[in-house]
């Protein structure tokens, strides 16, 4: 019924959509914390620092995880970038449905 109404509204109806969920494989705040930690990330300002640095040094994952969505580090972003590589290349096979193409070609992209 709903199918029809769209058809008449904008010409075409509901369609099913097939969907890769991909998942870091690591932990991105264990991995933003750690970044942190080993002195690679530079930060202007004191109070930036401050609190960057007391977020890396928090136990409780939640403090990990706002530190990763505040790290705007191109250094971080390459490393993030590099694991959600890794990730996808895991998925080849899903993704190259996806995409319909062979897997071979979808590595070869990857």
């Amino acid at each position: 019924m709903m199918n029809h109404a769209l058809v008449r509204l904008r010409g075409a109806p509901l369609r099913r959509i097939q969907a890769v969920h991909i998942r870091p494989s690591e932990d991105i705040g264990a991995l933003a914390a750690e970044f942190v930690r080993s002195g690679r990330m530079r930060v202007h300002g004191r109070v930036a620092r401050r609190l960057i640095h007391r977020l890396a040094a928090g136990e409780a994952r939640h403090e990990s995880d706002l530190l990763s969505y505040l790290l705007f580090d191109g250094t971080f972003a390459s490393q993030l970038i590099e694991l959600g590589r890794h990730d996808a290349a895991r998925k080849a096979d899903e993704l190259a449905q996806l995409f319909d193409i062979s897997p071979a070609a979808a590595q070869a992209h990857a």
